[in-house]
């Protein structure tokens, strides 16, 4: 007698497609099986209603490998070959990579995004579905179907690798329209970026980079100071930086150059976070140069390695040489600072009030996302002008209320806090909160 998973893979597609994507292998289970409803077919490969959905980094992986038997890979081998997270993982460590593989395989990803600094990178948090026109037509007549392509998928490649041909966005998933459905590219849903001329070379040499970064072996892990290091050293030998050994950078020179060398890649709506003038540029340059910068958007590496290097071999070339014999510009290591640890606050706060103020999250569940606690979500939230639900409250009104006027009129917390007969942090987060 045929196994459940037996059953269920002669209505799922028996192989994947060259370079498919698992919501696309998906979506054609959904075309397949006729289903009325995106839920029914996610709750069929899934386990859940919504969960899985994803186009970019899906959630319950492991149990989609086990309800096919792992006839169509373990949960790993889709995950690494399937989706978009290996992009992501090179910049990072082997075990941020591991928590982020169990995240995709469990349950729910979390505050996977946060982490992998979606939320405050500039850059989108959902990725644009993109297609080629003519690998459509390709498809088309040799698979009868169109379907995704995850190298079209990854952050930074606007012109297809196989022809040449800028890529179509498609107006579903990333807007939020049809947020949970399954679908295929058709041109129906797609519409242009229409980069200029002048941008392709440089589009090309991005996604170039963006392509090989998410194909490198699985334990490829760049340490942040050697990194940092190997593009000192690059700019150590273009004279850019000051004095001798380690130096200071040029900025007054670095600027100029690399905000031209980025124009062509922010017409591109995608990576319009990209520095415009010269002295953002410059800090970039200084950011990037320093090994603290663990969860920098990856857009800004392949493009800092495009200026620098040419390209990703060029780049871990380099990166191999200062590995392994170290030179007089190693010698001075880039130096954290208040400033950096600053704005990592920052990053995280601006995370946090956006998705209060815009994605309609709790302070509790926001406050998740970012990982920090809740009482400081809320003072965060206060701070910026956003009203959030007060926990349920032991205080009766007339006396909260009183206390609230006593901290207004100054009055020292430790006598706020005799009146309401509470502790002293409980007013502190009163104070913060109110």
């Amino acid at each position: 007698m045929p196994t459940q998973a037996g059953l269920l893979s002669e209505l799922i597609p028996h192989q994947w497609l060259p370079d498919e994507t698992l919501f696309s292998l998906c979506s054609r289970h959904h075309r397949l099986a006729g289903s009325q409803f995106a839920s029914d077919t996610c709750k069929a490969l899934f386990g859940h209603p919504t969960q899985g959905s994803a186009h970019d980094l899906p959630s319950r992986v492991a149990h989609f490998a086990m309800r096919f038997g792992q006839i169509l890979g373990t949960a790993d081998e889709i995950i690494l070959q399937r989706t978009l997270l290996p992009y992501y993982l090179p910049f990072r460590s082997a075990a941020f990579s591991s928590a982020a593989m169990h995240a995709m395989g469990g349950p729910g990803i979390r505050s996977l995004k946060y982490q992998l600094g979606l939320l405050t990178s500039r850059f989108r948090a959902n990725h644009p579905l993109k297609a080629c026109p003519q690998c459509m037509d390709v498809d088309s007549h040799q698979w009868q179907i169109s379907y995704w392509h995850r190298v079209h998928q990854l952050p930074g490649v606007w012109v297809c690798p196989s022809h040449g041909t800028p890529l179509l966005r498609s107006t579903m998933k990333a807007t939020g329209v049809g947020r949970f459905h399954w679908h295929l590219p058709s041109l129906q849903c797609l519409e242009p970026e229409e980069p200029s001329a002048e941008a392709i070379p440089t589009l090309v040499q991005l996604g170039g980079s963006a392509s090989g970064l998410s194909d490198l072996p699985p334990l490829t892990h760049f340490a942040p100071l050697l990194v940092a290091t190997t593009y000192r050293s690059a700019l150590h030998e273009r004279g850019l930086l000051k004095g001798k050994g380690a130096g200071r950078l040029s900025q007054s020179s670095i600027g100029p150059q690399y905000a031209d060398y980025l124009r062509p890649l922010r017409e591109i709506s995608e990576m319009a976070a990209l520095p415009a003038s010269a002295e953002d540029a410059a800090r970039e340059v200084a950011r990037l140069s320093n090994p603290l910068r663990t969860n920098t958007h990856p857009i800004r590496h392949l493009a800092l390695i495009g200026w620098l290097f040419g390209d990703l071999p060029g780049f871990m070339a380099r990166y191999e040489m200062v590995r392994h014999v170290p030179e007089d510009y190693t010698s001075n290591k880039p130096e954290s600072t208040q400033n950096e640890r600053q704005q990592s606050n920052e990053e995280r706060k601006a995370a946090l009030i956006s998705l209060i103020a815009h994605e309609g999250l709790t302070a509790s569940a926001a406050a998740r996302h970012v990982a920090i606690d809740t009482t400081t979500a809320m003072i965060w939230a206060a701070g910026a002008g956003i009203a959030t639900k007060k926990r349920p409250s032991k205080l009766h009104p007339q006396i909260r209320d009183e206390m609230v006027r006593a901290l207004r009129k100054g009055v020292d917390k430790t006598e706020v806090a005799k009146v309401g007969e509470v502790t002293i942090e409980s007013v502190t987060r009163l104070l913060g909160t109110e």
